[in-house]
């Protein structure tokens, strides 16, 4: 399923770069801007510069450009509730569950982190489907989970975690952490608990409500 959802959003990406070149081209010529930059004022400080993505094999290659070329500093990495497939809140709270891409992307990010890069922020975009009120990972669309539609951000207003699973919801992230940072080796540095909080998607996605 995972592929599925990587040709979505691949798609989607692309859509979105047309618009913003076509956005560029239309700006560009209507208006000039002056940008002046004064090196010796700091506005902000960044942690790093950073890739995203994980790959099982075939990996040298574009390590050793986005790290040893480009100086890539931080890594984020993409996971989901489906990430041990589908699984109930009962299995959650007995840790009953195993998480098999965590296995599968072991050496890509001890590579990684043989070349230096330390610092990992992971992503959930989905809460698992069982702890969600349209038990989808993604978007419910007449009746259909992961359905598409024929724009994103489709109407569903129950793509969401449920308040009575907040605690197994952490339970769920707690594990993965674990697991990931036992079998790649890599510290987890920070969690963002999900992923573009506003949309519903065809891929993983989820709806967080601020109470």
């Amino acid at each position: 399923h995972l592929d599925v959802y990587k040709r979505q959003l691949m798609k989607h990406m692309k859509k979105q770069l047309l618009i913003f070149v076509l956005s560029c081209i239309v700006i560009g010529t209507n208006a000039q801007s002056t940008i002046t930059v004064t090196p010796a004022t700091t506005y902000q400080t960044i942690l790093g510069m950073g890739g995203s993505g994980a790959m099982t094999s075939g990996y040298d290659t574009y390590l050793r450009f986005i790290v040893d070329d480009m100086g890539l500093t931080i890594w984020r990495h993409y996971m989901d509730g489906g990430a041990s497939g589908a699984i109930t809140p009962a299995q959650i709270n007995a840790g009953t569950f195993n998480f098999t891409d965590n296995a599968g992307y072991a050496n890509f990010f001890k590579a990684l982190k043989a070349k230096g890069v330390t610092q990992l922020v992971a992503t959930c975009w989905s809460p698992p489907a069982s702890l969600k009120q349209n038990n989808c990972l993604s978007q419910l669309v007449n009746g259909v989970c992961n359905a598409d539609c024929p724009s994103y951000n489709c109407a569903d207003a129950t793509n969401y975690l449920q308040s009575t699973y907040y605690d197994e919801y952490g339970k769920f992230l707690a594990a993965w952490t674990k697991d990931f940072e036992s079998k790649t080796t890599m510290k987890v540095y920070a969690m963002n608990i999900q992923n573009e909080p506003f949309f519903n998607e065809p891929y993983p996605s989820a709806l967080l409500y601020s109470g």
